[in-house]
């Protein structure tokens, strides 16, 4: 009986815990103005359809979304959770936002046409002062002062 009752009660925390997992939202176009957003997978919206462009990191549970300046051709990015939450908002102004380092605990992000890495709190880890800055392979990253880097 204790062992029916213990296997019972391993069963029900595991479902509880399987059922708890973080939701992974879905990108969707307003019919109305064209724009992006993000719901759930009960059709709920999470991240409302005003921005231009949306990419989605499965792995981090992380949302990037895009919003062009008015009357110009500058297009600032932003960062939400999978609860709609902004991580990091427009008012920093970045150009570009890349999780490809997000593993490492680093953002690659671009401002004024200078890259640097931050972390999930905005903290500058790596200061937005290269012209080029690479992924971060094994420890090392390519950057570059003053000039391109390519690869030959």
């Amino acid at each position: 009986m204790k062992t029916t009752i213990f296997l019972i009660s391993i069963i029900f925390f595991t479902f509880i815990s399987l059922s708890q997992e973080e939701e992974i939202l879905y990108p969707f176009n307003s019919s109305y103005s064209g724009k992006v957003g993000y719901m759930n997978s009960k059709d709920e919206i999470v991240i409302p359809a005003l921005y231009d462009s949306g990419k989605t990191f499965d792995d981090f549970n992380l949302y990037i979304v895009t919003k062009k300046i008015e009357n110009s051709d500058v297009e600032y990015c932003a960062l939400f959770d999978n609860k709609g939450q902004f991580l990091i908002g427009f008012e920093n102004h970045y150009e570009l936002i890349n999780l490809s380092s997000y593993k490492f605990g680093y953002i690659l992000v671009m401002k004024e046409g200078k890259w640097g890495y931050i972390n999930l709190k905005n903290e500058i880890k790596i200061p937005l002062e290269f012209d080029y800055l690479g992924d971060i392979l094994s420890g090392t990253i390519i950057a570059s002062m003053d000039k391109f880097v390519t690869g030959k």
